[in-house]
């Protein structure tokens, strides 16, 4: 019994909520211009919300715009179809670990003007780390009468950024952007194992069961660049600093129960439970991440190419580290009269995640993006020789998919015992994921 209750206090603790579900951060578009060209906007977007991507594009905007809202509707399907391995000198078990999210992420807010002729100011929330993934995995039943086995873990990730953003205009083809973000960060895991097997020897069961919280509160800054290289051309980079958690609250508590029967019926039961303290760690949950890129166009039409990368993170708790990972965007924008535009795009989402525990998910995704933007200008008085105040509205649609490894279970029993000779928790298996999202974006400008 001491191997069994080994093995699953691993399941159970081995992973922090943040690993949970490996979510890209680029799953979603954060402003308009971005879900048209596919994110690729850090030397091209318009709108308020782009500064996201580049906090200089904020000097774009000589009038008071909005971005009022934005938000993505998702589906995420995972599926490992060898999850799970029980296997004794007999047969093997397998099953498929299958995920599925249906998500309305609040994605973007921003509110942004010129002050000055060289200064602007805004004001923007995001969220660009949101998934409630529920990983489930059973097996035994009518198939085996040896094994029986469930295993689920539901989890939340959640991570919004809200604060000021200043540009200025350093020169009149170069301009410069901060932004300074409040960051709350939660997650959250609830766990259940059941594990069950019927030898010669007699039965063996475990139940267990686990809920853990992190709630994180802390500070990140951005640093954007934008210049013209041409009357074509501009580019633009971004820095964006770790994001330095100020205060940190971690509770959880798990309960397992393990129960024996030998061949003659006699039962033996052994229960145990845990809980954790409350914790305050200060600590940093994200890397430095640059990025660069160039756009090409003119009024109609333009051309956008970007590039990020990120280095590794290796903090004292491997749960929340990192891998150094990079990506790339190429979108185009084409304003097909004074009312509507179009644009699409392509781009890479790759995963940054180093857990290995049960249920975590590894994948590098490559997808495509389209949109439709139709601008309504409106005129306050009929005498009106200049439109004041302009309505946009934006639908795109992010489709990606990619393949990789997940967190599975494998367990190998003799058919003398019944406690298993090994049972492993977060074994890589190979993985699938796919990922719809549709975006819609209102914005106003004055």
């Amino acid at each position: 019994m001491a191997a069994l209750r080994t093995s699953l206090a691993l399941a159970v603790f081995l992973g922090l909520p943040s690993a949970a579900l490996a979510a890209p951060d680029n799953g979603f578009s954060m402003s308009d211009d971005a879900a048209l060209m596919g994110g690729a906007v850090v030397a091209s977007g318009r709108d308020v919300a782009s500064s996201w991507y580049n906090p200089a594009l904020l000097t774009h905007n000589d009038r008071l715009r909005a971005d009022v809202s934005a938000a993505a509707y998702g589906a995420r399907w995972i599926r490992a179809r060898r999850g799970l391995q029980l296997r004794d000198d007999n047969e093997q078990q397998t099953a498929g670990i299958r995920s599925r999210e249906f998500l309305v992420v609040p994605t973007a807010f921003a509110l942004g003007s010129a002050i000055s002729e060289r200064v602007s100011l805004g004001f923007g929330f995001f969220t660009p780390r949101f998934a409630e993934p529920t990983v489930i995995v059973r097996a035994g039943g009518a198939a085996s009468d040896a094994f029986a086995a469930e295993l689920r873990r539901s989890g939340i990730q959640r991570r919004y950024f809200a604060g000021p953003i200043f540009g200025l205009r350093l020169h009149e083809d170069l301009d410069l952007g901060v932004a300074l973000y409040g960051v709350y960060d939660k997650s959250a895991v609830s766990q259940r194992v059941f594990v069950e097997h019927t030898s010669d020897a007699g039965r063996s069961s475990i139940l267990a069961d686990s809920d853990d919280t992190v709630r994180s509160y802390g500070v990140q800054a951005a640093f954007g660049l934008r210049g013209w290289l041409s009357e074509w051309v501009s580019a633009g980079a971004s820095l964006r600093t770790p994001t330095t958690v100020m205060f940190q609250r971690v509770e959880g508590s798990s309960v397992t129960i393990e129960s024996e029967t030998d061949p003659d019926g006699v039962a033996t039961t052994a229960s145990d439970f845990n809980g954790f303290p409350v914790q305050r760690r200060p600590t940093r949950i994200s890397t430095w991440s640059v990025a660069s890129g160039v756009s090409v166009g003119r009024a109609r039409w333009r051309l956008g190419l970007d590039a990020e990368a990120s280095p590794s993170h290796y903090p004292r708790n491997p749960t929340i580290g990192r891998a150094a990972h990079w990506n790339v965007r190429l979108g185009i924008r084409w304003k097909l009269d004074d009312r509507w535009s179009v644009g699409g795009g392509l781009f890479t989402d790759r995963n940054d995640s180093r857990s290995t525990s049960f249920g975590s998910v590894r994948i590098d995704l490559v997808g495509a993006a389209l949109g439709v933007r139709l601008r309504t200008p409106v005129k306050l008085d009929d005498d009106e020789r200049a439109t004041r105040i302009a309505f946009q509205t934006t639908i795109g649609a992010r489709y990606s998919v990619g393949r990789g490894k997940a967190g599975g279970v494998v367990g190998e029993y003799a058919a003398e015992r019944i406690s298993p000779d090994r049972l492993e928790f977060g074994r890589s298996v190979d993985a699938t994921m796919h990922l719809l999202t549709v975006h819609v974006g209102s914005g106003l400008v004055f």
